[in-house]
């Protein structure tokens, strides 16, 4: 239940940049338990990969969390990367706000995240092919999905994940 809670953000108040991102990043592992991944990636890995394109402050929440927590029994391994490029596997990408448009799309064309979950923070990452992307509404962190993206890259998401969505684009 805790983690509808969480996810649902109704309680999740952010007054600072650390607990912004401390607070995305577990957003990032309860999406783990409403997603499956339905091809073998997942299950052939030895890790479970988070990559972060560029700079961003949810790298050390995300290594904190890495410290403590494991995703479907599998360790987890973050790696920041500057291009999409030289990613070998992902299973999931976040994408910082500062990261533009042209970048972005470039990224998502990379064979090595064709089967990642795709999360964001920027208003209308969206439309360029996120899977789900980060909101702030009255300081509350919120999330709207992206259906078409999860279908591309081989995700399902859980009728309880896509019940706590702001939006849901078809």
């Amino acid at each position: 239940m805790f983690l509808l809670l969480l996810l649902g953000s109704s309680f999740v108040m952010i007054q600072t940049e650390v607990e912004e991102y401390q607070a995305k990043a577990a957003f990032m592992y309860n999406f783990t338990k409403f997603v499956e991944w339905e091809d073998n990636s997942l299950n052939n890995a030895s890790t479970f990969n988070i990559c972060v394109l560029g700079d961003s402050p949810i790298v050390s929440p995300l290594n904190d969390l890495a410290a403590n927590k494991k995703i479907n029994n599998k360790k987890i391994n973050i790696t920041k990367y500057s291009d999409a490029g030289d990613i070998k596997t992902c299973h999931m990408l976040f994408i910082p706000e500062h990261i533009s448009p042209e970048h972005i799309k470039r990224s998502l064309q990379a064979p090595s995240i064709k089967n990642a979950l795709i999360v964001s923070e920027q208003k209308g990452d969206l439309d360029l092919g996120s899977a789900i992307n980060f909101l702030i509404v009255n300081n509350k962190i919120k999330f709207e999905v992206n259906l078409n993206s999860l279908n591309r890259n081989n995700i399902k998401a859980s009728s309880q994940l896509l019940k706590l969505a702001l939006n849901i684009k078809n």
